[in-house]
């Protein structure tokens, strides 16, 4: 198994640009702010090691499993999730081709706050296009204040292609977290790849530190 971290810069910027350029940040910025955080990096379960990740979220964040169930384990007590918004919109050009689908085509963009015992806990904005929205898939859209994960990982036709991992400003994510934390707080996330009856979406998930 080839254990060596990937590192080639293109393959670093297109990493950072899904989680910042859909959010309305000009070129010149994104520029800088890559700048600031070359470690970003787009990694695989063979393209990295252990030692690439900070140690209290190695298993978090190369976890294969349900991060719903896994939250509720290890925070017990009340949980819920906040939809931020779910709306029809056009991916950022690094998530189509991440997930494989032509660009500017319409997908179905959702975006939640994971929260246990009144602490946010996980960023997440999943992308499902619209081409996958077929069948049982479309169950997707009706989802409401359900996790999205508790659906995937009850179904036996789903896979998890693979994951990528970076690393960015707390600010870059939602708005609505900058009155929250600090704005050069760095949070480590996940951009999975599933397929779900052979139809693509991404799922990325983001872990948040405390509240300040």
């Amino acid at each position: 198994m080839n254990q060596t971290p990937v590192t080639a810069l293109e393959t670093d910027r297109r990493a950072y640009h899904v989680f910042s350029a859909g959010h309305g940040i000009e070129p010149d910025r994104l520029d800088r702010l890559y700048a600031r955080n070359r470690h970003v990096s787009h990694v695989g379960y063979r393209d990295i090691t252990p030692e690439d990740l900070p140690g209290e979220l190695q298993d978090w964040l190369l976890y294969p499993g349900s991060l719903t169930r896994r939250l509720q384990r290890a925070f017990p007590g009340t949980f819920e999730v906040k939809v931020l918004r779910q709306e029809w919109d056009i991916p950022t050009s690094w998530e189509s081709r991440f997930l494989g689908t032509a660009p500017r085509r319409i997908a179905n963009i959702r975006e939640v706050l994971l929260i246990c015992n009144n602490q946010p806990r996980v960023y997440a904005r999943s992308v499902l296009p619209w081409s996958s929205l077929n069948g049982e898939n479309r169950n997707l859209l009706s989802l409401g204040s359900k996790p999205l994960g508790e659906f995937l990982f009850t179904r036996a036709n789903v896979k998890r292609e693979c994951i990528e991992v970076s690393r960015l400003p707390v600010a870059d994510l939602h708005p609505c977290l900058e009155q929250h934390y600090a704005r050069n707080t760095q949070v480590w996330g996940r951009h999975s790849r599933f397929r779900l009856n052979s139809k693509p979406l991404s799922v990325y998930e983001a872990f948040l530190p405390d509240r300040v």
